[in-house]
């Protein structure tokens, strides 16, 4: 049985591409599927493992199933996905392992969705490919999976063993696609208080319970919140570059991107509140709202 999850598109030219989570399809060469069509954006849309199943997401284009325009798709074998009028994908195949393989930190959990990943720490994140900056590197060998971390040997991953990244500390869990429905818990056995996120134009207040001043941010985590809560209303998640594009006019390159979400969560952590409330995966950015949590927006006068 493989261990990382993919999905094989067929093109209208009869082409066929296995896609891993995190691939993008769309004109960008470093795409996983690349389109040569001025029809598709250059990131079109993300395939990104949830739970037992593999959805695509819609980025900065259409997505189309069924006759309905939609935000993301659960993909399935002999689906037609319309990417433009008179473009469409066919969904030729699915590979969803027994388990798979995901690594912990105290900020969150990464999965192994694809044979080659870059990690990095601070906060704790995985992306396809071979970054030359990053910690370590993981790749699936088709029976197991190893770690090399920058300027030491490589190891095999093993169910259930901690290690230390870069003063991090860090455990590999082999995960069926069931519990890898249940969302990771950051701070386990931790309950936080009712929060009450309310965002202003200008700066954003976290009211907790219990506590008599709220949390105020202000300038980029300020905004990280307030667009992401903007662009997520009714959908439940929007690709990082969205958000970014709203706070920063002409967007910013993906580690400033990084470094402003690890200030942001190094912020709340201080104040008591959970580091992990904006959640970035697959590059999907979303509010990780718990029961009792609450977002409102209101205008100065």
């Amino acid at each position: 049985m493989p261990l990382a999850p993919s999905v094989t598109f067929a093109t209208p030219d009869g082409a066929r591409t296995t896609v891993h989570p995190g691939g993008i399809i769309g004109r960008l060469a470093s795409a996983a599927l690349r389109l040569d069509d001025p029809r598709v954006s250059e990131a079109h849309a993300l395939v990104s493992l949830r739970g037992q199943t593999l959805v695509l997401l819609a980025l900065r284009g259409a997505l189309g199933s069924r006759g309905r325009w939609l935000g993301e798709c659960v993909l399935r074998p002999g689906q037609q996905l319309l990417l433009a009028d008179g473009l469409a994908l066919e969904v030729v195949d699915l590979v969803l392992p027994d388990t798979v393989m995901v690594i912990e930190s105290d900020d969150g959990r990464v999965e192994l969705g694809h044979p080659e990943m870059s990690l990095s720490t601070a906060p704790l994140r995985a992306e396809p490919g071979s970054r030359p900056d990053a910690a370590a590197w993981v790749w699936c060998s088709g029976e197991a999976w190893w770690l090399q971390p920058r300027g030491g040997r490589p190891r095999e991953l093993c169910d259930g063993e901690p290690f230390t990244l870069d003063g991090a500390a860090l455990l590999a869990r082999r995960l069926t696609l069931a519990e890898l429905a249940v969302p990771h818990t950051v701070g386990a056995g931790k309950l936080w208080p009712p929060l009450r996120i309310v965002c202003f134009p200008g700066h954003t207040e976290i009211h907790a319970e219990g506590r008599p001043t709220p949390v105020k941010l202000t300038r980029n985590s300020h905004g990280l919140i307030r667009e992401t809560a903007l662009l997520t209303t009714g959908r439940g998640s929007v690709h990082w570059l969205a958000v970014a594009e709203r706070i920063w006019r002409f967007g910013i390159p993906e580690d400033n991107w990084y470094t402003n979400l690890a200030r942001l969560r190094d912020r709340l952590r201080e104040a008591g509140l959970p580091p992990d409330l904006l959640r970035c995966e697959d590059g999907q950015v979303r509010l990780a709202l718990r029961e009792g949590m609450d977002v409102v927006e209101v205008e100065e006068g």
